[in-house]
């Protein structure tokens, strides 16, 4: 069966001035229809870069992008409307998404008119009001504007938008950052409903680590735009096995229990990465091999791979072991 979504051997590079930022390097990720996939990171990881990519918002500058085994390099205009309807996208600000200028039936229909022209004024209102009932409004919103929404009601409105189209795979930048943290649990419950009712692939790009393990199936794990680790979500948060996915879980704050301080100092600089293993400058368990041999994403058991040298050392464990 054809991956949804295939990424190959993808790079971006940003050119600065007289400087080359590789903001990806390398990656590799394969999508299948109705999966969540989470992208989790710290800052200047690359994240956001491989969504941009993958709406084709910006140009890979190596590797290739397949959707249902097609690249996107290829594909004509009609190619890219029709990506466009099935490749949808929900912003990190839900109120800055939104045009104020538009109610929100207005802004629901746009992605209609553009898509479903041969629908009728009537049949567009009841899509929308069926969609507005379905992410937990109600029909009535749709006369309302966004400043008249509250932060999380906006993020249910770019929600309604994204699915209106019945989109194969819907790309979540930050979706729950500018969120209050209760308002943040609706909106993972949202997108878990959504996703059983539909069927629709979600990409989830996200700082908050509980969040991704609640929505998402797997995980892949972004360091100075490289893949450290990709595996199922409850493997990857339950027994990491990359030094730096174990860094990411202990610095979230857990009641009772201080951070263990596995790794120290901040990220290396991009325009500069470390040779060999990027991690390397921050991992107590590097050696000399680590600083010469870039570590590749290797296999390790069926479901999940890892890029660390001493990966087969039990190195995960002894990390947690402190």
């Amino acid at each position: 069966m054809t991956a949804l979504l295939n990424v190959r051997n993808l790079g971006v590079v940003y050119p600065d001035g007289g400087r080359r930022l590789r903001a990806l390097d390398g990656i590799e990720l394969a999508l299948e229809a109705g999966e969540a996939l989470g992208i989790v990171g710290e800052s200047g990881s690359g994240k956001s870069t491989l969504a941009r990519a993958i709406l084709k918002l910006i140009a890979p500058t190596t590797g290739a992008i397949e959707w249902l085994g097609r690249d996107i390099a290829a594909f004509t205009a009609a190619d890219l409307t029709r990506l466009r309807r099935d490749l949808t996208v929900v912003f990190q600000d839900p109120v800055a998404s939104l045009d104020p200028r538009l109610s929100v039936a207005d802004s629901i229909a746009e992605p209609l008119i553009v898509h479903a022209p041969a629908l009728t004024a009537p049949q567009r209102s009841r899509r929308i009001d069926a969609m507005l009932e379905q992410v937990g409004l109600g029909s009535g919103y749709g006369a309302r504007y966004p400043h008249e929404l509250s932060g999380g009601q906006c993020q249910r409105v770019a929600i309604a938008r994204a699915m209106i189209t019945g989109p194969k795979l819907v790309v979540c930048d930050e979706p729950f950052s500018a969120l209050d943290v209760s308002v943040q649990a609706q909106i993972v419950n949202l997108f878990a409903e959504l996703r059983r009712e539909t069927g629709t692939a979600l990409l989830v790009i996200s700082h908050n680590l509980a969040l991704v393990r609640h929505l998402c199936s797997r995980v892949m794990v972004l360091y100075l735009g490289r893949v450290m680790e990709i595996a199922p979500a409850e493997d990857a948060f339950g027994a990491p096995l990359h030094p730096y996915t174990r860094l990411l879980l202990d610095a979230v704050p857990r009641l009772g229990h201080p951070p263990l301080a596995l790794e120290a100092g901040e990220s290396a600089s991009p325009f500069e990465p470390p040779s060999g293993c990027v991690f390397r400058t921050r991992c107590r368990h590097a050696i000399g091999r680590c600083a010469v041999e870039r570590p590749p994403l290797a296999a390790a058991g069926s479901t999940r791979a890892v890029a660390c040298l001493r990966a087969g050392e039990g190195v995960a464990r002894a990390a947690r072991a402190g």
